[in-house]
């Protein structure tokens, strides 16, 4: 019997800063189980480090495909509407 447990979690601002990292970690599924066993294994701030990281590649390479232009930023956050992305485990 397969067992599920929460070993991820990362709050977001608003909804589309949430989504777009939904978005972006969607195009990469197949790295999920890969991911789910740093944070198993290691811990969950390994995990965050390495998406950190994968994300900050991304956006230097979107960047030099454009041109060198810097992405818009959203402006301030609004910490009442924080909205929750997570990753489980899942045990077979």
């Amino acid at each position: 019997m397969p067992i599920v447990r929460t070993i991820w979690v990362q709050t977001f601002p608003d909804e589309r800063t949430r989504d777009g990292c939904f978005e972006w970690m969607s195009g990469r599924f197949d790295r999920w189980n890969a991911w789910g066993d740093i944070a198993y294994r290691a811990s969950a701030v390994a995990l965050t480090q390495h998406l950190f990281s994968l994300l900050l590649f991304d956006m230097v390479e979107e960047r030099n495909k454009a041109g060198g232009e810097r992405p818009a930023t959203t402006g301030k956050a609004d910490e009442a509407s924080a909205s929750v992305l997570s990753i489980e485990y899942r045990e077979q």
